[in-house]
């Protein structure tokens, strides 16, 4: 099998930091990843998604549907915005969400408060290269990041690549934004914005960013804040991070030139080659007319799309921002992180609310570290409940007292550090931090025209 050449062959990514689990679980996944191509693509996505059959014990745990309603308001939402602005919608007649089955979500809710009523909603929006994966797996951290605020949390199982194209995917999202935040006379969960925290892993950061960028682009009301967790806010990938930390992060190895060159691929990137690989002839003609697996490459530079790439940061939600730096996404992180917060700047910092952006870089941490059972790990998930409590406090007017512990404190945001960015050291100490990585210029999507 090859996976386990992989792992037999493999050295990276390990560190003299980590502890023997973490070494073995960073290899493994590191293995899957590299060898995702080799096996069935819908026999993956099921076993990707089985610890839906297992629920734990300490949690309230109930698969639900998003009515109907909410999809056809989802879709109209943003053709209509796309129309426009764009004078088209990037999605396929196969993408339509009437062709596909219901939306269900899992409704998460601690033992220790099953019977409280449901007074905020953290929206978990899981990763899985926007192909794999279901937010049952993500049961474990669920009671941490609800426990300080006593939110309810709810996990979208929002439709996969590349059978579904991105845009499918975002209006799953917006559909269970709009559902939870509407009136219940509406339909709805009755959930005030303000109530509602919303934030994910990866690809789903990801889709929390197009979430909060078009509800700004096309209008609609943000909600509380947000957290991105090594999140994919920009899927050109034009960071260097990529590929310098390909050999000792836990994604898949970037191969230059890419593996579309000599082999034959009619694609023009090689990052989600494993989605081609795996799809049916029909999907594999869209993949090869659109260039990406995603959708068509134009649409790429959209910044509804690429949230990196928008001109504008402002009347963003107050955003946490989470990475490692061995981490392939650092970079992006980086550069997001940094254009909020000059946005930030030139606004006015208000130092009696939470700064609308901070960014925290954990040392020697991989993608998606907060996940995995280490300490520094843990402390990274106890810190974001800390600031969805902080930012559900300020948004209805309530005291955010100074009682956190991972947190960095407000008054100090932007006194030490030019873009309001920290750095968490092996030792687990937070400090200012100034970026010292090269960065590319800001991607203004030449680089992905359509036509040479």
């Amino acid at each position: 099998m090859r996976i386990g050449f992989d792992l037999l062959t493999r050295n990276e990514p390990h560190s003299i930091h980590w502890p023997k689990s973490i070494n073995i679980v960073t290899k493994i996944v590191k293995a899957l990843f590299n060898t995702l191509g080799e096996y069935g693509l819908e026999e993956m996505q099921f076993l990707s998604s089985i610890s839906k059959f297992f629920p734990p014990q300490n949690l309230v745990v109930k698969t639900k549907t998003v009515p109907s309603l909410f999809r056809g308001k989802a879709h109209d939402y943003m053709k209509s915005g796309f129309l426009n602005k764009y004078g088209e919608y990037p999605q396929p007649e196969e993408s339509h969400w009437s062709k596909a089955k219901p939306l269900e979500y899992i409704w998460v809710k601690s033992q220790q408060f099953k019977n409280s009523p449901m007074k905020s909603v953290i929206l978990y929006i899981h990763g899985g290269a926007y192909c794999l994966g279901h937010p049952a797996n993500y049961n474990s951290i669920y009671e941490t990041l609800s426990s300080q605020s006593q939110s309810d949390v709810i996990g979208i199982d929002y439709r996969k690549g590349p059978q579904c194209t991105l845009t499918g995917m975002i209006e799953d999202v917006i559909a269970c934004y709009f559902y939870i935040t509407s009136p219940e006379s509406e339909g709805g969960l009755g959930i005030a914005p303000s109530n509602v925290v919303v934030g994910g892993d990866s690809a789903g950061g990801g889709l929390t960013s197009n979430l909060c960028h078009i509800l700004k682009n096309f209008g609609g009301e943000q909600p509380a804040g947000i957290f991105l967790w090594s999140g994919s806010i920009d899927l050109t990938f034009t960071q260097p991070s990529r590929l310098e930390n390909s050999s000792v992060d836990i994604l898949p190895n970037v191969i230059y030139p890419p593996p579309t060159i000599g082999n034959g691929y009619k694609l023009d990137t090689g990052e989600f080659i494993f989605m081609y690989k795996q799809a049916d002839s029909k999907v594999q003609n869209r993949i090869e007319k659109d260039g990406m697996a995603l959708g068509p490459k134009y649409m790429y530079q959209y910044p509804e799309i690429t949230p990196i790439f928008d001109s504008d940061m402002s009347n963003l939600p107050t955003t946490l921002i989470v990475t490692g730096d061995r981490d392939g996404f650092r970079d992006l992180s980086i550069v997001y992180g940094k254009r909020r917060a000059e946005t930030e700047k030139k606004t006015g910092i208000n130092r009696y609310k939470l700064p609308n952006v901070q960014t925290i870089i954990y040392e020697d941490m991989p993608h998606i570290f907060m996940v995995m059972p280490e300490e520094r790990c843990k402390q990274a998930l106890e810190l974001t409940g800390e600031f969805i409590d902080q930012v559900l406090s300020i948004s209805n007017n309530k005291s955010s007292q100074e009682k956190y512990t991972y947190l960095p404190s407000n008054d100090q945001a932007y006194r030490e550090s030019k873009y309001n960015m920290y750095w968490n050291d092996i030792n687990g100490k937070l400090k200012p931090w100034e970026s010292p990585y090269k960065v590319t210029s800001f991607p203004n999507g030449e680089h992905l025209a359509t036509e040479d």
